[in-house]
Order: C-alpha cells, then sequence, then structure tokens
C-alpha cells in the first residue's frame, strides 16, 4: 500500500466526510512500510518496530470493510474487481496506491536468485540478510538503490567489516537525474571504495555468481533493485500505462476516459510527463494524498475538483552514510551532516502521521 492511502485511511478514521459511501479496502498484508525508509533502516537507525504500519488498527478506527488479497483483474465495463482470493468486488468509484513492484524480468533466473523488495514486513527481513551477508551485489539503476548501497556500506563498516559489497548498475549512472547529483554520488562511491560496474547489462545469473557485459561476479547474496513497474493489472484492462506500466492519469489524479478511476503513488504517472521517473519526496506524497482525497469526496459530491503538479526546483535530500547527507537544489550539490539531519526529520515527521 502507498502513502497517499494510508492518509485516506486516516482521514475516514478521523474525520469522517463520506456519508452514506460503503468503503472496501483491498490489501493483502497487515503491515505497510515505506520504501524510502529502507536505506535509513539498513543503515541501523530505525527498528522494524518503528517503521512497521498496522494497518489493521487504522481499518478499525475507519470502521471499513477489509480484503485481504491482491487484485488480481479489473472488469471495467461492469465495475467489478477480482482478487486472487476468488472475490469479486464491485465498486463506482476505484482509487489505486498499489504501489510498484521490483522490476519484471523476462529471466526466470532473476527470481529464482535474487533477493527483492515488497513494501511489507518481509521486506525488512531482506534487507537484514544482505547486510549480513559475506559477498553482496546490488543491482539497481536508480537513486534508491545508490542510497541503499550507501547505507549498508556503513553499516558493514561497523559491523560486517570483512564484508564485499559490489554495486552494478545495467544503465549509465543516473541519468534522469541532474548531472550535478549524479557527479557527486560517483565521487562519493569512489571515496568510500565501493566496488562499482556501471552501464554493464546483465547477461546470466547463477546461484552464485553473475555475469555481465563487463564480466563476472560472484555473490552470496543479490540484491535486485532496478527501477521498478506497476502491475500489470493497468495493461491488461486497457487501461493507458507507461512503459513502466504505471497507470496514466489526468492531474486531478483520474484516468481521463475513465473519471471513476483514481490512483496516487508509484503506481501512477502523470499523463502530461508518462515517463518521469523521479522518485516522490514526502512532500509530493502528501500532496498527492491530499488532492486524491478532496477529489474523491468532490466526485462523490459536488464534482469540484483539485490539481497535482509536481513542484519544480525541489530540493533532493537523501542519505549517503556516516550520518551524512548530500542536499541538492538548482544544480548545487552539498555534502554535510545538516542535509542528514533534515532527511531524518522529513523521515519521522512522515512516520508520526501514522504512529
Amino acid at each position: 500500500m502507498d502513502a497517499p492511502h494510508l492518509y485516506l485511511l486516516k482521514q475516514v478514521a478521523t474525520s469522517p466526510q463520506l456519508e452514506d459511501v460503503e468503503i472496501t479496502l483491498l490489501c493483502a498484508d497487515r503491515h505497510t512500510v515505506d520504501p524510502r525508509l529502507f536505506p535509513s533502516f539498513a543503515e541501523g537507525f530505525y527498528s522494524p518496530e518503528e517503521l512497521l504500519i498496522d494497518i489493521e488498527q487504522w481499518v478499525k478506527k475507519a470502521d471499513i470493510k477489509w480484503r485481504r488479497a491482491n487484485a488480481l483483474s479489473l472488469d471495467i465495463l461492469n465495475k467489478r474487481l477480482l482478487t486472487d482470493q476468488g472475490h469479486q468486488i464491485p465498486f463506482d468509484i476505484i482509487s489505486f496506491a498499489t504501489g510498484s513492484f521490483p522490476q519484471r524480468s523476462k529471466e526466470p533466473t532473476i527470481l529464482q536468485h535474487a533477493l527483492r523488495l515488497r513494501t511489507n514486513k518481509t521486506a525488512l527481513e531482506t534487507i537484514q540478510k544482505a547486510k549480513e551477508t559475506q559477498h553482496l551485489v546490488i543491482v539497481g539503476d536508480g537513486i534508491e538503490a545508490i542510497e541503499m548501497t550507501l547505507a549498508i556500506h556503513a553499516w558493514r563498516r561497523k559491523n560486517n567489516p570483512n564484508g564485499q559489497l559490489h554495486y552494478i548498475s545495467p544503465a549509465p549512472l543516473l541519468t534522469d537525474y541532474p548531472k550535478p547529483l549524479s557527479q557527486r554520488l560517483k565521487r562519493i562511491m569512489h571515496q568510500k571504495d565501493i566496488s562499482l560496474t556501471v552501464n554493464a547489462s546483465v547477461q546470466d545469473i547463477s546461484n552464485a555468481s553473475i555475469t555481465t557485459t563487463s564480466g563476472e561476479h560472484s555473490f552470496t547474496d543479490l540484491l535486485w533493485m532496478t527501477q521498478p513497474e506497476a502491475s500489470t493489472l493497468f495493461e491488461q484492462a486497457g487501461l493507458p500505462t507507461n512503459k513502466r506500466g504505471c497507470l496514466l492519469v489526468e492531474n486531478t489524479l483520474q484516468v481521463k476516459s475513465h473519471p471513476f478511476i483514481f490512483a496516487a503513488g508509484s503506481c501512477m504517472a502523470i499523463a502530461a510527463q508518462p515517463e518521469d521517473t523521479l522518485h516522490f519526496s514526502f512532500l509530493d506524497s502528501m500532496q498527492q494524498a491530499i488532492i486524491l482525497w478532496e477529489n474523491i469526496k468532490g466526485y462523490v459530491s459536488n464534482g469540484e475538483g483539485y490539481f497535482y503538479s509536481r513542484k519544480k526546483g525541489q530540493a533532493v535530500v537523501l542519505s549517503v552514510g556516516y550520518r551524512k547527507g548530500l542536499f541538492l537544489f538548482h544544480n548545487r550539490a552539498l555534502v554535510n551532516r545538516w542535509a542528514w539531519r533534515l532527511k531524518m526529520r522529513q523521515e519521522r515527521q512522515w512516520l508520526g502521521h501514522y504512529a
């Protein structure tokens, strides 16, 4: 479950404003965790108990129906959702904040040999396993994978000093981000002596090694963190999607051809910017959540709505390990403890909403 639906749950629980509306939550897991908090957990700044948000307690407070299942298919014509538990759920309005998933692959050996992260309790167990393994290889092509690499590197220097860590990027480093960020992160990784392979496509994976166009690399565990993709649900239903399967919505967070379908978080993309792959900040997520809530209420009652737009020129803040952060604003990249403290404050404020 992505953050915008947590906000909706809390709104329904604390200030119910959808009278005569029957609400059903479809979510297979009892707990959820925001993936933006994974690196801080990896470095040891949070316990699992601090990060896991109990969905059940909010469902009880909101007094709504809860189906512990996953969406399997969507019948738009008859407005029905089929779950993997065999339930058919009718709807008049449907909202998706299902998050995204580790990249789908046609290569079955990736599924067989690689560790992958989901937004539930098992993700924290996976991260702990990856931290403690003797020889870890991380394959990724986004800012989340690099931040995770730096966090695990910092933890291992203190707790597993003999462990080896290698980062492989199938593409050039952070091509979708401002050039100063890419250059600064590359320097940081070299300074920390992190083994780095860039722009090397994966050719083969066995249970102990990964072969790329640059050579073969052995591992005891392989963590797969390439760009995530949305569920195939939207494509199969004939809805508009981008190349990662994310549902394309208008700035009202509604599908243009089917305005009763809403979406927010990492499972959607704005139709005017379909390939925008920059990760959502906590500020973005809160803005989306508020607009999603207001527009669903407006659709039910008076038809009024609000517009979401990603603010340009926002600061990018990420941890680079050792209680230091990187702050990027207007093509200036600064590394200091203040940036790390700012990031931690943003994270704790976010967690405070759902404690």
